[in-house]
């Protein structure tokens, strides 16, 4: 196995009650080349619990930001309001696998 260490940035605008939030996220991966099945997974570091495979770099990268987005919108439709949200999302970016 053939492993990378990465930096990332993405973001964009999410969709809340009431609110629009622009979230931008500087974060850590590891990319991680299995040579068996020809497949990356990229793995979170920080923020952690995000995932993403595929069969070229850029695959598994856009599967990992995908990951990332569905996680901002399922804390956004968990929060009551604004302040809720961030919360959730901070916590949730503090985290490391």
């Amino acid at each position: 196995m053939t492993q990378y260490a990465l930096f990332f940035e993405s973001g964009g605008p999410v969709f809340g009650e009431g609110y629009i939030a622009s979230v931008r996220v500087h974060g850590r991966a590891l990319a991680t080349y299995d040579e068996e099945d020809g497949e990356f997974e990229l793995s979170g570091v920080n923020p952690g619990s995000l995932l993403g495979f595929g069969r070229t770099l850029n695959e598994a990268y856009q599967d990992f930001v995908e990951s990332l987005r569905c996680t901002l919108i399922d804390c956004a439709s968990d929060a009551a309001n604004f302040e809720d949200f961030r919360r959730e999302v901070e916590d949730f970016f503090v985290t490391n696998d």
